[in-house]
């Protein structure tokens, strides 16, 4: 039949067709454009001209590497030997050490440190697919999604944090989990609610846990405000429909909280349960500490107006003295700020629930000031969870992906405008687009101003300013005084988005990698060390990595080629470690190649602060440290240094000779497990200066013992005349438990979310 013969309604069908497809692909070509700018951005450390810098290459590379050794043998990471005397780094869920996402890229990847910097840049992409498609989800047109992703891909938080691998990949899968829970309140599926919970659950086995307690408060919040105030886009047009879906989205996000939870239990079981005795961040932050560290300065709020004002507090000469250079830039692109404006300019009852949004965006901005504003603190006595994390300015990434929705729906606005040839509303997005130029050249201006020794010149970032908010404003004029075509005026806004993005990620470089690294991190390439056996080396541990490394003391690039050394950036905590650095008459005893020692006469104290101020005095007094005993039960509830016992005075310890050094036959040393000779002359203990956790056991000749906390930190371990064979193995009861419930559960869902697609498809084609 010709086209004159179709009917009205094939015809429309036809064009229906033609009109998702051209949705489709232009959805594909916007994620493509998000991928493109996020690596050629980024193309130096691409191209192996510079390294990531900071954090990237001293702490996150390195432990990805660890995982990725352990992953290519064939075993579980848990206890890291190589830093801080031993950690039981597999209960840190920012280590990644059960990400199936992680692992994957360990396992496939085969040079380690490569696969890191793919694994960071596959996470940053993804993010900006995630906001793309939570943008088609709200009905938003694809330029402005492809606008609002760029901003959320380039903003202050990805490019500050872009050495902090477990912000960077939690922070990406915010909008993954917004785009399913809001897609299960429309369906009312319990199905796709369990969908997003499954992503949280991914989520927090390698992001930072402030954003995985942070998730369902966002959610919740979201929840309030969708349904209360969006009815038309739910289906909900009377008060008892939205109680109804009300109660559905309740059961949903205890859904969303059940499986998720499941899924990241065996980090943070594990984190509660075998870092008891290990470290004191098992505990709540004492309130001040929680609000004062690491905020964002309310200053840098103004941040928003030029992605280079953050570089003016660059460390060591930064005008924000309070925080890092990370925790301080919120900058999402002149065209998200400006969006995101012109949705607020459109609110109407229809639209109440933007207003929400903005009223979210305003809380978590009031929360990431931290001190500065009393929101936090009530956050902080409300919400019990958050009170075991500081950096508030984390709060600060979801204001930076409100104001990225909020841009989406502003495009919205602007294209509905565009369609219906409304020229008189026009003029209200060139007003909108004017006033908040000024208030950010106010801002601009403002900070510009108080004294600082920027290592940039003024004169390159001032144009760029000026280019591109006056182009904003240029391009909204002509598109209102019709000298631009519809066409013109969005490739215009799409080409502003992307010059922006790019000349973002230009002036952020020296945040996200460094030409400086690059030797060192091509130096732990060369050198890496996939073996395990710790027993070629023996007991040989370090004060500091080894120079060569470019190491510091809070550097772990030493675990890549596997050296021993004390110090190592750790989030597990412990307010007696740092005497055993910097003490000469603490540190004998943990570092060298002999680190076992011997005494007949040890005290048994409680491992508080008065008794470590005392043991402190003795060790001095005596020139060697005695041995102290402690009990595994007094370990576990060592959680602080508040004084719970009486002073105990130097004169006590008189008859608690130094520790001597006893000679050992080492037979086996593995990361889990740490077996040797000792002959003894008398009945007695042996110190053994790698830190006790409660999951280490031991025997001697064959028999269990008990392994009691020795000298407040480490392992002891008993001995009697004659031969001794000393095996500890360390074996957290449960973990692979937890880890195979995990696994199944996403197992599971993989294989129903399969099957549910074949069905869907098998219908779709009958």
């Amino acid at each position: 039949m010709g086209k004159c013969g179709r009917s009205l309604a094939e015809r429309t069908r036809i064009s229906n067709m033609a009109t998702t497809a051209y949705n489709r692909y232009s959805w594909f070509f916007a994620a493509c454009v998000i991928a493109i700018v996020v690596l050629a951005g980024n193309w130096p450390l691409l191209s192996g001209r510079a390294a990531p810098q900071w954090a990237g290459s001293n702490y996150y590379g390195p432990l990805f590497s660890l995982v990725a050794d352990h992953a290519k043998a064939g075993t579980f990471f848990l206890w890291n030997p190589w830093m801080n005397g031993g950690t039981p780094d597999f209960v840190d869920p920012q280590e990644g050490a059960i990400s199936p996402v992680l692992l994957l890229y360990a396992v496939v990847i085969r040079d380690s440190l490569t696969g890191y910097i793919v694994y960071w840049m596959t996470a940053w992409i993804f993010g900006g697919v995630g906001l793309l498609l939570l943008c088609r989800h709200l009905k938003c047109p694809p330029w402005g999604g492809l606008i609002a992703a760029l901003g959320f891909v380039t903003c202050g938080y990805y490019t500050g944090h872009a050495q902090h691998m477990s912000f960077v990949y939690a922070f990406s899968y915010i909008p993954w989990i917004v785009w399913r829970f809001d897609a299960a309140m429309v369906r009312r599926s319990y199905w796709i609610m369990a969908q997003a919970g499954v992503i949280w659950g991914l989520s927090a086995l390698g992001g930072y846990p402030a954003l995985t307690i942070l998730d369902p408060m966002f959610l919740a919040l979201w929840l309030v405000g969708r349904v209360w105030l969006t009815g038309d886009e739910l289906g909900a047009h009377s008060n008892s429909e939205k109680r109804k879906l009300t109660i559905f989205a309740v059961a949903g996000l205890c859904v969303f909280g059940l499986i998720g939870g499941a899924i990241m239990s065996p980090s943070y079981i594990a984190l509660v349960k075998f870092a008891k005795g290990y470290s004191f961040r098992t505990a709540a932050l004492d309130r001040h500490r929680a609000l004062a560290e690491s905020v964002l300065p309310p200053q840098a709020l103004g941040t928003f107006a030029s992605p280079y004002l953050y570089l003016l507090n660059w460390p060591g000469q930064g005008i924000w003295r309070e925080t890092d250079i990370s925790m301080s830039n919120i900058y999402m692109g002149v065209l998200v700020v400006s969006l995101a404006a012109m949705a607020l300019a459109a609110v109407n009852k229809s639209h109440q629930w933007r207003l929400w949004l903005l009223l979210i965006i305003g809380l978590f901005f009031a929360c990431s000031v931290g001190i500065h504003s009393p929101v936090r603190g009530w956050i902080y006595d409300l919400v019990p969870p958050t009170r075991y994390f500081r950096h508030s300015s984390l709060f600060s990434a979801y204001g930076i992906f409100g104001c990225c929705i909020l841009a989406a729906l502003g495009a919205k606005d602007v294209d509905a405008v565009r369609i219906d040839q409304r020229w008189a509303d026009r003029r209200r997005f060139v007003a909108v687009a004017v006033c908040v130029a000024i208030v950010a050249g106010l801002m601009y201006a403002w900070i510009l101003r108080v004294p600082h020794s920027a290592s940039f010149s003024a004169r390159n970032p001032t144009i760029l300013f000026c280019g591109l908010w006056l182009s904003v404003i240029a391009v909204f004029l002509l598109w209102w005084k019709r000298a631009l075509s519809d066409r013109l005026f969005l490739v215009a806004l799409v080409a502003i988005a992307i010059v922006d993005a790019g000349s973002t990620l230009h002036a952020s470089r020296n945040t996200i990698y460094s030409a400086e690294y690059l030797p060192w991190w091509n130096l732990i390439k060369a050198r890496h060390v996939q073996r395990l056996d710790l027993t070629p080396n023996g007991f040989t541990r370090t004060l500091y990595p080894f120079p060569e490394l470019g190491a510091y003391e809070d550097d772990v690039r030493n675990i890549v080629v596997k050296q021993a050394a004390l110090t190592g950036d750790t989030g597990l905590r412990n307010h007696f470690f740092a005497p055993y650095i910097f003490d000469p008459v603490l540190t004998q005893l943990v570092v060298g190649s002999q680190r076992i020692w011997f005494s007949d006469h040890p005290i048994w104290l409680p491992p508080n602060a008065n008794s470590f101020a005392a043991y402190i005095k003795a060790s001095h007094s005596l020139g060697v440290p005695p041995l102290v005993l402690h009990t595994p039960a007094e370990m576990v509830e060592a959680s602080d240094l508040k004084p719970s016992a009486p002073q105990i005075e130097v004169d006590e310890w008189e008859h608690s000779p130094p520790v001597t050094r006893a000679t050992v036959d080492l037979i086996e040393y593995h990361p889990n497990s740490l077996s040797f000779r000792y002959a003894a002359e008398r009945d007695g203990w042996l110190l053994v200066t790698d830190r006790w956790a409660p999951s280490w056991s031991a025997e001697v000749n064959g028999r269990p013992v008990e392994v009691p906390g020795a000298n407040f930190l480490f392992r002891a371990i008993p001995v009697t005349r004659g031969e001794n064979v000393i095996q500890f193995q360390y074996i957290p009861r449960g973990y692979r438990a937890m880890v195979l419930l995990s696994w199944s559960i996403l197992a599971l869902f993989v294989i129903g979310e399969v099957y549910r697609l074949s069905l869907f498809r098998h219908s779709s084609g009958d």
